[in-house]
């Protein structure tokens, strides 16, 4: 389940990949938020690299500790890496919540 910063749903609950990373799941979420542009008017796909930009994301999982504390644990790698080092169950629904990312420029000056 994706949610943004605020806990709104994206989409309904999906079934993602165990392989899923950062990046796949940013492009599910840019297609989530802004579905016209998956298709122009002929039905034809126009998500490739130079027809949008995309918004740049980090997600993070909701993990609930042995302790009943939760934890929001940023993922860096995969679905499959952050199950395994966070023994998640595979069963349970994971909450992603995804942030924009800001890329700023750079102004460093070389002296």
């Amino acid at each position: 389940q994706f949610n943004n910063r605020d806990g709104d749903s994206v989409g309904n609950h999906l079934d993602l990949p165990i392989r899923s990373d950062c990046d796949d799941m940013g492009l599910l979420v840019h297609a989530l938020l802004h579905p016209e542009e998956g298709d122009d008017d002929n039905g034809n796909d126009t998500n490739d690299a130079s027809s949008t930009a995309r918004t740049p994301y980090t997600f993070y999982a909701r993990v609930q500790r042995s302790d009943g504390n939760e934890d929001e644990i940023e993922v860096t790698t995969t679905l499959a890496d952050l199950i395994t080092s966070q023994q998640i169950s595979t069963e349970d629904v994971l909450e992603l919540t995804y942030h924009r990312t800001i890329l700023l420029p750079c102004t460093e000056s070389v002296p």
